[in-house]
């Protein structure tokens, strides 16, 4: 499946201005090979999500921007699969009531999902600053955790944050992680994160563990949960089929999204 062209648009220029700090606009126009109007949109939404400014006739990457930059290439690795598997999270997401989502990149995907197809009495519950971001219709409710800004991870983490989900009475739960294994389960290596996470699992009723096929077979310090003791596991069709079967045997309810060709 294609890149999202606007997306392959901005990681161009946020790749020019890793290099040379800053550029016109009629320079990136010659590096993309698209309209001002659409160099202008591009600039616009890098500058809504805090990775740029913009001088007069020129953009100039923020100051500390490189973590910023660091999620947005992580959010384009296997874009394909990440969109495959969103397809098939709103599938599980209700149409009313509430909804976790944690700030992996891959939940992000489903977000935007569930934002283009879903409205209604639904409320997203999250630590995500960018899922913040993508909201734009007031037929879904957002709220955002409290907590302190782990800028790595660009996700609210700490005491307070799981102290809020205690007292939180939400339905379904959209998490990932690192890396995922019958040995290891779902684990992370970020002490605050594993910490909302379990409290995640323990909270609420039906979690959803999103998480692309690259990441079977890998394991990290951290243990969040066991993959057969959540209420399903989605992944993508690149998942390897001995894997895939060993899972099910487990008792694990995974999912296989279909990926869609070009073609659709």
């Amino acid at each position: 499946m294609p890149r999202d062209p606007l997306e392959a648009g901005r990681e161009r220029i946020l790749r020019k201005l890793r290099v040379g700090g800053s550029a016109s606009v009629r320079e990136l126009q010659e590096e993309l090979g698209v309209s001002m109007v659409t160099v202008h949109r591009h600039l616009a939404r890098l500058e809504s999500e805090g990775l740029i400014t913009r001088p007069r006739g020129g953009a100039r990457l923020r100051s500390g921007a490189a973590i910023d930059l660091d999620f947005e290439h992580r959010l384009a690795a296997h874009a394909e699969h990440k969109m495959a598997i969103a397809r098939s999270a709103v599938e599980v997401v209700p149409t009313t009531g509430s909804v976790f989502v944690d700030a992996s990149t891959t939940t992000l995907f489903a977000v935007r999902e569930i934002e283009k197809r879903l409205g209604g009495n639904l409320t997203i519950v999250t630590t995500s600053p960018a899922v913040l971001r993508t909201f734009s219709s007031s037929s879904i409710r957002v709220v955002a955790a409290p907590g302190e800004l782990d800028p790595t991870l660009r996700a609210i983490l700490g005491p307070w944050t799981v102290e809020f989900l205690e007292g939180l009475n939400v339905q379904t739960a959209l998490i990932s992680g690192v890396g995922i294994t019958l040995d290891g389960g779902l684990t992370t290596s970020h002490r605050q994160l594993a910490d909302v996470l379990r409290q995640v699992v323990r909270r609420i009723p039906e979690v959803y563990i999103l998480i692309d096929s690259t990441k079977f077979g890998h394991t990290a310090l951290l243990n969040i949960v066991e993959p057969w003791l959540v209420a399903g596991v989605i992944t993508d069709a690149g998942l390897d089929a001995l894997q895939a079967a060993a899972f099910r045997a487990r008792g694990v309810n995974l999912i296989v999204a279909e990926e869609r060709s070009s073609s659709t």
